[in-house]
């Protein structure tokens, strides 16, 4: 079949070395992911910032805290000490004041004390500075000075409260002292004694009552309790003289004894009670010394408050100079802080812009990827149609290629459809590749029987041309020994005849050959012809072997979409979506598969018109070579008389040797050219002989050539596959109308030339 008319295959879109274009939505979601990928590192510096301010602040605020909490127990320090100089002041007068809770507020300033400085570690508190812990171990002692002070007052607390029972007594003696010297003035005056004693007994009156002025005063305390204690025991002696000189008489106090008996009992009376008030007087000025003993250890105790607030109030001024003394101070974090906070903002701004067109954009990508879900359901459902169609078009073309080879390739029952494919494609192909094997082996035969035809008839032709020179050479031979026969020697009518029948047998001769000739002329454009029709064939015979290399392809190609529908069926079954490219390499198989049985269609068809063709040139050669054949052994017959003549004047030459030896020259001559010409005529039809054995060999392996394509038998038309699978649309052109004629040429060929160098390329 000649280029021209062969047909172009359909096109089954870009090649499989052709990369696939990226979708707009898969480069924007890789923009989006990178983008998004580089958020955590645009807001890293900013979270190492904000961690070290927010760490400095949190620092700082513990340590502010924790000065602040030493402040705090510094503070408690001072209230603690003002409250045991108060508690110690009331301690010394006032006996309902608990000396355990005094000792208890002294158990906790100690132990508030011991948690400010070592050797006892403080307690969540950073350690002060030496000089602030040297002030602290000095206020230590202030305490321990103060706490000994506590013991002393508590030792003798118990003056104070006998001395106010004391003084209470003292009270009703006064009284009732005060009661019998009023009495006393009234009974001396309505006696009328002198004016010196009634002076004497208003100033005893006086007395017993600043002796009970003084009594309180004691009781009171304060400054004026010792000057008030020695008052008291001097007024209680003074009145005992002046009760005495009332009742004996005093040349001291320039007085006589009173003689009124009613005055005297009232002296007398007095008098007892002096003795009785003077104990008393004695038992308080005891323990009015004692008292002053206590109240110079609620002295000493108050000025040991005094040097503990001032020593507490040192160490709080001397820590907070500590404290203002940092390099670092509270409101430095703080600032630190908020600019830290601020720039975490500020890249939570950024990342929340950048997270809303983030979440816009992933949206949109939802969006799309709901609609190309949608779009890839349709498809797969489009897919599981053409899934079922393209197993239909397989089956369909493997009966096809099993009706064409004469193999059947129905499924059995319970077999898989894709074991069934491979194995009626493996048979197919088996039987396939014999046939054009065999074709092929034919073929090549037909080359090489064509060769050797070709080559006997050009040595028939050259023995011919050389026959029919030897044939000329002996006619004109003849003719000139004729004409000097009949020059020399007209009166031999024999000889006449003879040389006349021998010039009328290599006219005849000369016909013959020279139809022979011709028909060995027309034998070498046979010949060439046939020549061409085997070349033609050979073609053929190439086209059958790519024909059988496309269907190994196919054989693989179908193995392996075999292998990815037992992996992907419970793909399939699981989910509605489906692989677009298996389904796009179905449609290339079932494609191929069509390419496939139309180039076996068309190989049959042309190794048919070839063979055929072919066959009617070999043939016409055969007649060709018969019929020069036949020229040849009509043309022995005149030669063969040539020859007897020629003898026959040989003979009657040598008889007339003496007539002339001309004549035996130009009939040695005539021998030869008629030897040369029977020579001729031997090696003619031995060539003829070769050339009809090659071209009978010829025509047998021509029979087995068309025996085996007529074994590859036609597809009805009522047979074929019409199941039409639309083409990709990559396999278009720029204006959407898909390429043909040359261009699909070009591509058949450059996936021919792709497929043969890389193979298949294997489902995805």
């Amino acid at each position: 079949m000649a280029p021209g008319k062969r047909s172009s295959p359909m096109s089954t879109g870009p090649s499989d070395s052709s990369p696939a274009p990226e979708q707009p939505d898969v480069a924007l979601a890789r923009a989006i992911s990178r983008r998004i990928a580089w958020h955590p590192w645009r807001l890293l510096l900013p979270a190492i910032l904000f961690t070290l301010a927010i760490g400095s602040y949190l620092y700082q605020e513990r340590r502010a805290g924790d000065d602040a909490d030493y402040f705090a127990r510094l503070d408690q320090q001072v209230l603690l000490a003002l409250q045991v100089a108060r508690m110690t002041a009331r301690a010394a007068s006032d006996p309902n004041v608990s000396l355990e809770l005094l000792r208890q507020r002294h158990r906790n300033a100690r132990a508030l004390l011991e948690n400010l400085y070592p050797p006892r570690p403080p307690l969540g508190l950073w350690p002060a500075p030496a000089d602030i812990e040297a002030r602290l171990s000095q206020l230590d002692k202030e305490w321990a000075h103060l706490g000994s002070e506590l013991e002393a007052i508590a030792a003798r607390q118990t003056t104070h409260e006998e001395l106010e029972r004391a003084l209470m007594r003292f009270q009703g003696v006064a009284t009732r002292m005060l009661v019998t010297s009023d009495d006393l003035v009234v009974a001396m005056s309505a006696a009328e004694e002198s004016p010196e004693q009634l002076r004497v007994a208003a100033r005893q009156l006086m007395l017993i009552q600043r002796m009970m002025a003084n009594g309180d005063q004691l009781m009171r305390g304060g400054k004026g309790r010792l000057t008030a204690a020695d008052r008291f025991g001097r007024d209680a002696v003074l009145f005992g003289n002046v009760n005495n000189g009332l009742l004996n008489g005093s040349p001291e106090l320039g007085i006589e004894a009173v003689t009124d008996e009613a005055a005297r009992d009232l002296l007398v009376s007095s008098g007892h009670l002096f003795r009785e008030a003077s104990r008393q007087v004695q038992e308080i000025v005891g323990q009015s010394v004692d008292l002053a003993r206590l109240q110079a250890a609620v002295g000493d105790a108050a000025r040991a408050s005094d040097a503990i607030v001032a020593a507490t109030r040192e160490a709080e001024l001397m820590y907070a100079g500590h404290v203002a003394t940092r390099p670092l101070q509270p409101a430095h974090t703080r600032l630190l802080a908020g600019l830290a906070l601020a720039t975490l903002l500020i890249a939570a701004l950024l990342m929340a812009v950048d997270a809303r067109a983030h979440r816009r954009n992933e949206s949109q990508r939802r969006l799309d990827e709901y609609r190309r879900n949608e779009q890839l359901e349709q498809a797969a459902a489009l897919a599981g149609s053409d899934m079922r169609r393209v197993g239909d078009e397989l089956r369909r073309s493997m009966a096809e290629l099993g009706r064409m080879v004469e193999v059947e390739t129905a499924m059995e029952p319970g077999e898989d459809p894709g074991e069934a494919v491979a194995r009626g494609l493996k048979r197919v192909l088996t039987e396939l590749h014999m046939r054009v094997d065999a074709i092929v082996t034919d073929v090549h035969r037909v080359a090489s029987s064509a060769t050797s035809l070709n080559e006997a008839a050009s040595k028939l032709h050259a023995s011919g041309r050389l026959q029919a020179q030897s044939v000329d050479k002996a006619a004109n031979a003849t003719q000139e020994l004729a004409s000097a026969v009949k020059l020399g020697y007209s009166n031999i009518t024999k000889f006449d005849t003879l040389a006349e029948k021998g010039v009328a047998e290599a006219r005849a001769a000369k016909e013959y050959l020279g139809g022979a000739l011709q028909e060995l002329e027309g034998l070498g454009t046979s010949v060439q012809e046939s020549s061409r029709r085997v070349h033609r064939l050979l073609e053929s015979a190439d086209e059958a072997r790519a024909v059988a290399l496309r269907i190994d392809e196919l054989s693989d190609h179908s193995k392996m979409l075999s292998l990815n529908v037992a992996i992907q069926s419970s793909a399939y079954d699981g989910t509605s979506r489906s692989n677009t490219s298996f389904a796009d390499e179905l449609q290339r198989l079932a494609e191929r598969a069509r390419g496939v049985v139309q180039s076996v269609e068309r190989m049959r068809e042309g190794l048919r018109s070839d063979a055929e063709e072919a066959a009617k040139a070999i043939k016409h050669t055969a007649w060709a070579v018969k019929g020069a054949g036949d020229r040849l052994r009509k043309a022995e017959q005149p030669i063969a008389n040539l020859n007897v003549i020629s003898r026959k004047l040989e003979k009657f030459a040598q008889s007339l040797v003496g007539s002339s030896q001309e004549h035996a020259l130009r009939a040695t001559e005539v021998v030869r050219a008629v030897t040369a010409v029977h020579a001729a005529t031997g090696q003619s039809n031995v060539g003829a002989e070769a050339t009809a054995s090659s071209a009978a060999r010829l025509a047998e392996i021509m029979a087995s050539l068309e025996s085996h394509v007529s074994r590859l038998h036609p597809v009805a038309p009522e047979n074929k596959s019409v199941v039409a699978l639309p083409a990709e649309g990559a396999g278009e052109g720029p204006g959407g109308e898909v390429a043909t004629g040359d261009g699909a040429d070009r591509r058949r060929g450059g996936e021919r030339r792709i497929r043969r160098s890389g193979g298949l390329r294997p489902v995805s």
